[in-house]
């Protein structure tokens, strides 16, 4: 009977730099420490644990950065897994996964031509107030007068 057992080596500030407790990197992400949680339950994640407080290090707190990214791009979190624990996961996920991988490419361009229309919108309401702004101070002189 062959059990495989994992030994993560103990990381401390000195080999990573200087570790970030739960709260510092959910709020660097915009997420909740419930989701830091999970990540760490389900193994996306294993930060350090000391004295039951998890603390994440660079490498972890990249990795959440990884994580993010490919959830933007509406993998699910098992492919993601997929991506960043096989060395060759990202190449056997476009492989497997073309249509999801286009779809997520169609997805975004989408999303970036929302988004490029909202900046516009943005950009004339800028240019209305501005150019109302500039007309009342006008009128403002010519009733001072």
């Amino acid at each position: 009977m062959n059990i495989e057992v994992s030994v993560r080596p103990e990381r401390s500030e000195s080999n990573e730099g200087p570790l970030k407790m739960i709260g510092q990197v959910a709020e660097e992400f915009k997420v909740s420490n419930r989701t830091l949680r999970f990540y760490d339950q389900i193994g996306l994640v294993t930060p350090v644990r000391k004295n039951g407080i998890r603390y994440y290090s660079a490498a972890d707190i990249k990795r959440i950065a990884d994580i993010m990214k490919y959830q933007q791009a509406g993998m699910t979190l098992a492919q993601i897994r997929n991506v960043l624990d096989d060395d060759l996961g990202w190449v056997k996920e476009v492989a497997l996964n073309r249509t999801d991988i286009e779809g997520m490419i169609s997805r975004l361009r989408v999303r970036r031509e929302e988004i490029n229309d909202a900046i516009q919108e943005f950009e004339a309401i800028l240019m209305d107030d501005c150019t109302t702004g500039a007309q009342f101070s006008r009128f403002e002189a010519r009733v001072a007068k």
